[in-house]
């Protein structure tokens, strides 16, 4: 049997090449991606995250001041979510952040009684505090009156379901589909982005219309 081995800068493709029973050659192929495609397909998936949130904090500025945090740290690899604070309605205020934290701590210690090993269960904290964040905007749009269709992925190995919003209804009428999710979100992201670059943290008035935000 022979075999043929090319590495690419993106992908492994081994081939292998055997004679069948009647002495025909035949090729069996194999193929990973591996570096640029992984990492591109990890960038997609958060920058549509990001979008959704932006989204999310848009139809939730007509109800709430939203109080953001600067980034901790910049990346890279993809737009970054915004971090929120609080949310704040008159006197009242949801103090959003602390909230994910606990639901973030609630399922590390769910991990860790069903057998998770430390190091994994410290590992799923990151993807936690996004998948909560965001389950979070869609429980208190759900209070408001928005309907979402979404696809729920299930994490690997036990992990937290994620959640990912495809079109947005309100009074039975469509308002958003997922290119408006995409498109828009991502402007507003980047909108509230430089707001907050300069600010230790920064507030977002209530009734912004962000969803006009070009």
């Amino acid at each position: 049997m022979q075999t043929e081995e090319t590495l690419h800068k993106n992908d492994i493709h081994l081939e292998y090449k055997i004679k069948n029973s009647k002495g025909k050659e035949i090729s069996l192929e194999w193929k990973k991606e591996t570096g640029y495609k992984r990492k591109y397909q990890f960038r997609e998936k958060r920058n549509y995250q990001v979008a959704q949130q932006s989204i999310f904090l848009a139809l939730l500025n007509d109800y709430f001041e939203i109080e953001l945090l600067p980034p901790i740290k910049r990346s890279n690899v993809a737009i970054q979510l915004l971090r929120i604070n609080r949310l704040v309605h008159g006197k009242d205020s949801i103090l959003f952040n602390l909230v994910v934290e606990h639901r973030c701590n609630d399922l590390f210690q769910k991990d860790i009684e069903n057998g998770v090993s430390i190091k994994t269960a410290m590992r799923r904290m990151e993807t936690y505090k996004i998948s909560e964040g965001l389950h979070l905007l869609i429980d208190l749009l759900f209070e408001l009156g928005y309907i979402f269709v979404s696809r729920i992925t299930k994490g690997a190995q036990g992990s937290q379901r994620i959640e990912t919003v495809k079109e947005i209804w309100r009074n039975g009428k469509i308002i958003l589909e997922k290119n408006d999710i995409e498109e828009i979100g991502t402007k507003i992201n980047s909108y509230l982005s430089n707001e907050i670059k300069s600010q230790s943290n920064y507030t977002v008035s209530r009734g912004l219309n962000l969803l006009k935000i070009e």
